[in-house]
């Protein structure tokens, strides 16, 4: 039994793929979402998987012994970290976006590991998931690719790849979600746009995330994450941007921004135009100040 903590947008597709293809699984969620879950299934509409209601097992807290992998937010670590740790998971794995979170998914379980997952979905309701994407890639680090999480993700034709040391996978991603989520939130306005607005900020920052991806052991360029960010789509919007407009109590901001400036300082590596987007966030996001 695997167990997948946070039936959204990640973890309810997750779920959704891998009961449909018999893999034995089960969701943990709040005690509503749960409930949900438990009467009328779980649906899933997916541009990868199909069309299609099942059933999953929703519980309250992780099964014991069972390897875990948690598709939260960073941002929820600390709330669930206790359930998880009394459950003394066999293997616990997690999809959060940003980096400095891996130490805290390490101290969960004597096998931990901290990956990405590349995937464009949604929960639109309680145990109701949108996948848009044709894909949700998983990457994992080289020493965890053929664990239990791994083994199950696969079996429900999840695709999961190596991908180096967990900094590199973690950087890998990181290094072209953050200059994406920040310009979008910290201007209101989509990431094309925001970089006709100001192009030599953005040059700044994909030179700044560069360096400090290429510290941590990646081979990213910024002609990497600028073509990136200019293939994304002159309106497109990161989920950041849109929990600022809509004045959401909890946001990925610090793994996706802060985090980021702390990582860098603690290389030396000098980074005003990411440091001005942060700020520009962080004034969005209250006003009050």
């Amino acid at each position: 039994m695997l167990n997948i903590y946070g039936p959204g947008g990640v973890g309810g597709v997750l779920a959704g793929a891998l009961a449909h293809a018999g893999v034995d699984v089960a969701v943990v969620a709040r005690p509503s979402t749960a409930a949900v879950i438990n009467r009328a299934g779980l649906r899933l509409d997916s541009a990868q998987f199909g069309h299609f209601t099942v059933e999953v097992p929703a519980v309250t807290a992780p099964m014991k012994g069972a390897p875990t992998l948690i598709c939260t937010k960073s941002y929820a670590l600390d709330a669930i970290a206790d359930a998880i740790r009394a459950a003394h998971p066999a293997e616990v794995g997690a999809l959060c976006n940003g980096a400095s979170h891996a130490e805290k998914v390490r101290a969960l379980a004597e096998v931990a590991w901290s990956g990405s997952i590349r995937v464009i979905s949604e929960r639109v309701a309680p145990g109701v998931i949108k996948q848009s994407s044709t894909f949700s890639d998983i990457r994992v680090p080289d020493a965890f690719a053929d664990g239990e999480i791994a083994a199950a993700l696969r079996a429900g034709g999840v695709k999961v790849d190596a991908g180096g040391t967990e900094p590199q996978v973690l950087w890998n991603k990181l290094a072209f979600l953050s200059p994406m989520a920040l310009l979008t939130a910290a201007t209101g306005v989509g990431v094309g746009v925001a970089i006709e607005q100001q192009p030599e900020l953005a040059e700044a920052l994909t030179r700044e995330m560069a360096t400090v991806a290429q510290a941590e052991g990646t081979a990213i360029t910024a002609g990497d994450i600028m073509a990136n960010l200019r293939s994304l789509g002159r309106d497109s919007l990161s989920s950041l941007a849109r929990d600022v407009r809509d004045g959401k109590p909890h946001t990925e901001f610090d793994a996706l921004g802060p985090a980021v400036l702390d990582a860098a300082s603690a290389r030396g590596i000098a980074t005003p135009a990411l440091a001005a987007l942060v700020s520009a966030v962080d004034d969005r996001l209250h006003p009050e100040r």
